[in-house]
């Protein structure tokens, strides 16, 4: 009886220990202090889409010399092109799009922006193109600047598709896609807030300066931006 019971304690230590390191874990900062920390902690397989991640300067995509996905690029010769967060290699070896692993932790930008950035996606659906693919998670204070945002549906600058929260962001830069295209997202079914854009949004059906088509809260925005393309009841400059 006594073996059982000390059995059973063992047990339910080991148990709590684990779930303790679990939470533990899901509570982790990642500080973000250069251009490769960004690579090396968002842009990578296996990158924690649960994390809470901390910008705490600039990120200049247009100097400096950065590795990526094995290959190192000096940024004054050539533009560095990248996926959109969330975007990873299957165990198969097939791209998959960021539906598939949405970002669902936190991203506050600390007022920086990011800037430099060219973001398509390698994925032949070519959709849930932004900085981040697909957002269930809560992004701040964070601005995207002289960067290129190409797609075909959901395009956004700061994400593709919202699920999650955007506060105070804003999109300086060029995004460009065929239906649902947005300055900071290209649907939204999240929350948005205190965000504007003054980038250029293009594309055929479902554009708008915030988001290109809004199926929930955005309020405290701005557009200033030139849009180009269908503009929609959902996705009109007010938006």
């Amino acid at each position: 009886m006594k073996k059982k019971l000390i059995s059973y304690i063992l047990i339910l230590l080991i148990t709590l220990f684990s779930l303790n390191s679990i939470s533990l874990k899901s509570l982790d900062n990642y500080y973000i202090t250069s251009t490769q920390d960004f690579i090396n902690y968002l842009l990578s397989d296996d990158a924690d889409m649960e994390g809470s991640y901390i910008l705490t300067t600039d990120l200049d995509f247009t100097k400096g010399i950065v590795t990526y996905n094995g290959v190192t690029y000096d940024l004054e010769k050539v533009r560095l092109v990248v996926n959109p967060i969330g975007e990873r290699m299957s165990s198969d070896g097939k791209i998959l799009s960021s539906y598939y692993n949405p970002f669902k932790g936190s991203f506050n930008g600390g007022g920086y922006v990011i800037k430099g950035l060219i973001i398509k996606s390698a994925v032949t659906d070519n959709e849930y193109v932004g900085l981040f693919g697909y957002n269930q998670g809560i992004i701040s204070n964070l601005g995207l600047v002289d960067s290129v945002v190409e797609g075909g549906i959901h395009v956004g600058g700061i994400a593709g598709y919202n699920m999650g929260i955007i506060m105070g962001c804003y999109n300086n830069s060029t995004i460009t896609g065929i239906g649902t295209v947005g300055g900071i997202t290209g649907i939204n079914y999240g929350y948005i807030r205190n965000c504007y854009n003054t980038g250029f949004v293009g594309g055929a059906t479902k554009v708008g300066g915030i988001v290109g088509q809004n199926s929930s809260v955005v309020s405290a925005v701005y557009d200033l931006g030139i849009i180009s393309g269908e503009i929609t009841e959902d996705g009109r400059k007010e938006y």
